[in-house]
């Protein structure tokens, strides 16, 4: 592989790593309202991978605006 095709790779995958979404540390307390302020500021709520988040009230999506909102790891 010459220099400058594993420079395009690199670059490639470095832009790829910077589109992911920071996730959503797990706040004290109920993590509902903070996951539910992201989905309806219209942004997924990307929660962090073996955070251990409390849930005590009902989370409710959008009905208005961008309603293709999801919450994942």
């Amino acid at each position: 592989m010459r220099p400058r095709h594993l420079f395009f790779v690199c670059s490639l995958l470095l832009s790829a790593a910077s589109l992911q979404a920071a996730c959503l540390a797990p706040p004290v307390g109920d993590a509902a309202p903070a996951i539910e302020t992201l989905l309806n500021s219209g942004q997924d709520a990307v929660l962090c991978p073996n955070g251990i988040y409390t849930i005590k009230t009902t989370i409710d999506y959008p009905t208005s605006g961008r309603t293709d909102v999801a919450i994942y790891t």
